[in-house]
């Protein structure tokens, strides 16, 4: 039985006592957090966190009764740092969710107004947040959570030019050897047969065409096709001079489809593969160039750069990415199939820009996402200010945009900011523009919460399930080694703990040598054939996994101590980037365990994937090869500063 403290968000406390974990079911998390206190001081001073006090910034300081490491009790006060880093004011659009994971970039889809009537523009047909198509069973429902419809003009004209999307930066393919744009669209009636509605592109005149046009989509209306048109770097004329389809037949309406285009051009030749929903659907090759490039020219959503062809129908989560790495692709390398995304996705390494659309409903406010950003945690509303916590800050250059400038290494107002102040929600697309950041931890403060979460993260990492996979054998290289005379499964899991270990190398120095065939089961309980040298090579992974985890630990720790300033705080690799730590230190309204470490960590939200991930980063990492457990509380390291 355990001692828990439920905490609101105010800082009342209230102690529960006699608790079975195992057992034990949260209620209103959206009010309350629940704490594990009893077992030893270092969990409970150091491994978890609370809210801001009464005074919405000081700590929490609760009388707990304290389980000493050497036995018996001791009442004893302990202070809860706040988590809360800064606290943001401004205007409100929609409503954030507490643990939401924040963002915000130096760029800001803007949304030009093409349509007018009698010499006035008209706002009522300018693109808004919407939600379509997210029926329950789709696998693509996810896209029509939020989504971006374009309800083009009342009139089915050619000439008639609308309100238009504009990514506020130069593409410039010089950089790109590989090119990737894709998304998913939706279509609840025919398109115009007047004219080839442009979904995306860089184009300035569609109509003319001009010697700055690089490529577009577009639907043909004759067929009802999505078609990919392009010119290269050595065309010299107007408009495009090549084009293949990307649907293979007609698109069909109110259904989501994923598209995508893969542009190569490396090694003296190029090439052009389109997809339809995974399905490699057209290729082009036996030409060179990349496409066309025009610094000066921007990408366009929903129309040409002034408006014109405009599309009806629904867009989200466009993704645009480039490079010199075939993974710039993103798994689209014009092979018979691709990925096609299951989740909505976020801006990873090779990203130019990343359109969601999850913005507020019923709002023209579009986020665009980047490599180039400050990402938080929303610790909560309280009378109006938006309190966020595990500040990260991300400086990766993007084309024709300068690095991010916040306030101490975290969120700003318009002031720092060159032309956007609007902070996004990942899970509930809420806006806020901010027009006040005030900071609330002092450099001190903040590398304490830091070291905190560090110790939280190494105790989950140390208290973990491993697998290992044949194809794919890290974190049990040395186990599969063994394949297939010693061990001849093709996945292996095994559960961290310390019985566990001890057991196993007990095992393992006994059978050392022996020819003997032996019986070893998993964590699942599956009981496997093993012979001596497997044993002992499953030993010899799990004392690696644990060398390599308190490397880094020592790595990331050294790195806070020398934190000079907050923004080389919220900079360091490993710890902040796309880190998972600040998600289990925050609570949802999802979580079904004690002490802020919830079954699935927090978050289907997938930053990282395969891109760039270290061993402190997502667990989606199969550096690793780590499962999260569901319940345990974590244990932490002594004796660091």
């Amino acid at each position: 039985m355990s001692t828990v403290l439920k905490i609101d968000k105010f800082g009342g406390v209230e102690k529960l006592t006699g608790i079975d974990l195992t057992n034990f079911s949260l209620a209103e998390t959206n009010n309350f957090r629940y704490v594990v206190i009893g077992d030893t001081d270092e969990v409970q001073t150091r491994g978890f966190f609370v809210g801001p006090g009464d005074d919405k910034k000081s700590a929490i300081i609760v009388d707990g009764l304290i389980t000493l490491p050497s036995g018996g009790n001791q009442k004893r006060s302990v202070s809860f740092p706040p988590t809360a880093r800064q606290a943001l004011t401004g205007e409100m659009y929609g409503a954030f969710a507490r643990s939401e994971m924040l963002f915000q970039t130096t760029a800001l889809l803007d949304l030009r107004n093409n349509y007018f009537e009698n010499g006035v523009s008209q706002a009522a047909y300018n693109p808004v947040v919407a939600t379509i198509g997210s029926n329950v069973g789709d696998p693509l429902a996810f896209a029509g959570h939020r989504c971006a419809y374009f309800p083009g003009t009342p009139h089915a004209s050619a000439g008639q030019a609308a309100a238009t999307l504009v990514i506020p930066l130069s593409i410039n393919s010089t950089y790109m050897n590989h090119f990737l744009i894709s998304g998913f669209m939706y279509l609840s009636a025919a398109q115009s047969t007047n004219y080839n509605p442009v979904v995306v592109g860089v184009v300035k005149n569609i109509t003319a065409g001009t010697s700055a046009d690089a490529w577009a989509v577009q639907i043909d209306p004759d067929t009802n096709r999505l078609i990919y048109s392009w010119a290269t770097t050595n065309d010299l004329g107007s408009g495009f001079s090549r084009s293949l389809y990307i649907t293979p037949g007609g698109i069909t309406l109110n259904q989501w489809h994923h598209w995508a285009v893969a542009y190569s051009n490396a090694g003296g030749s190029a090439e052009v593969s389109s997809y339809w929903n995974g399905i490699r659907t057209s290729s082009d090759s036996g030409f060179t160039g990349s496409f066309r490039n025009n610094e000066n020219n921007l990408v366009s959503v929903g129309a040409d750069l002034e408006g014109r062809y405009p599309y009806t129908g629904y867009l989200s989560h466009l993704m645009i990415s480039g490079g010199t790495a075939t993974e710039a692709l993103r798994g689209f390398a014009h092979g018979v199939t691709g990925p096609v995304p299951d989740d909505g996705g976020h801006a990873g390494i090779y990203t130019f820009a990343f359109m969601s659309m999850n913005g507020p409903l019923g709002y023209s406010l579009f986020p665009l996402d980047l490599k180039n950003r400050v990402v938080s945690v929303c610790e909560g509303d309280f009378d109006g200010t938006l309190y966020v916590s595990g500040t990260e800050l991300e400086t990766d250059s993007v084309m024709g945009l300068s690095a991010f400038s916040g306030v101490y290494g975290g969120h700003s107002s318009s002031a720092g900011v060159t032309g956007n102040s609007y902070v996004f929600g990942y899970e509930t697309g809420s806006c806020l523009k901010v027009s006040s950041v005030e900071n609330l931890l002092d450099l001190s403060g903040a590398k304490e919460v830091a070291k905190n979460r560090l110790k939280l993260s190494y105790g989950v990492l140390s208290n973990t399930l491993l697998v290992g996979f044949c194809a794919s054998p890290a974190p049990m290289s040395n186990l599969f080694s063994t394949y297939p005379a010693g061990f001849s499964a093709s996945t292996f899991s095994f559960s961290l703990n310390a019985s566990n270990i001890n057991a196993l190398s007990t095992i393992s120095a006994g059978v050392s040598g022996s020819t003997a065939t032996f019986y070893f089961p998993d964590a699942d309980g599956t009981v496997h054939t093993m012979s001596a040298s497997a044993i002992t090579a499953l030993d010899k992974d799990i004392k690696n996994y644990f060398a390599g985890v308190y490397t880094e630990y020592n790595s990331v720790l050294s790195q806070i101590n020398g934190a000079t300033t907050e923004e080389a705080l919220s900079s360091i690799p490993g710890f902040t980037t796309e880190s998972f730590i600040q998600e289990l230190v925050v609570f949802s309204k999802n979580d079904k365990s004690v002490g802020g470490v919830p079954p699935e960590y927090k978050r289907n939200l997938d930053f990282k994937r395969s891109e760039e991930v270290s061993i402190f980063g997502r667990y989606t990492d199969n550096k690793f090869g780590r499962k999260p457990r569901s319940k345990g509380v974590p244990s932490v390291p002594s004796g660091e500063a």
